[in-house]
């Protein structure tokens, strides 16, 4: 029996791989539209030729975000990002990208305003239409609305990334 598990299991392999055989850089990553998903938001984008940039404009949820009066509340957010994309292998690119963020919710009470950061994207083509990628954020600016008594603005180092699949029609 495990025999024949093993078999099926090669021949699957090796369909796997023999279905790749003939992909090329080229033909996984086509100019397109597409969907991003991840935790917490969801993104329009467009990818150029080859991925060789990746713009969109990213909706997203941030929980919990402190206001002016001392409430917790959810808030939602929009911004735009753009990214440089170089390829690391057939399936794989790696770029930096910048994103802003504009945030909505208690505008009277909230905190934060916006926010901008660096980022970098390692992206993997599985077929030229499902992308799975993770990005880290090396560094965050946020920008507060309170007193003037209060610094109104904090830095962050490392401060975070995301995993995502997309979707390119």
């Amino acid at each position: 029996m495990k025999l024949k598990h093993t078999i099926a299991l090669s021949a699957a392999m090796i369909a796997s791989a023999s279905a790749f055989a003939g992909e090329t850089f080229e033909s996984l990553h086509p100019c397109g539209y597409a969907i991003q998903i991840g935790p917490g938001f969801f993104a329009p984008a467009y990818y150029a030729k080859n991925n060789q940039y990746t713009i969109g404009l990213e909706s997203f949820t941030a929980s919990f975000i402190d206001n002016t009066n001392g409430t917790e509340d959810n808030s939602w957010g929009i911004g735009p990002f753009a990214r440089y994309n170089f390829p690391l292998t057939k399936h794989t690119t790696i770029g930096p990208g910048l994103y802003y963020a504009k945030y909505f919710g208690s505008v009277g009470t909230q905190t934060k305003e916006y926010s901008v950061s660096q980022y970098f994207n390692l992206e993997y083509a599985g077929t030229k239409n499902i992308l799975l990628a993770a990005s880290l954020r090396p560094v965050k600016y946020t920008q507060y609305n309170r007193d003037a008594t209060t610094k109104n603005y904090q830095i962050d180092i490392l401060g975070g990334g995301s995993l995502q699949i997309s979707y390119k029609f």
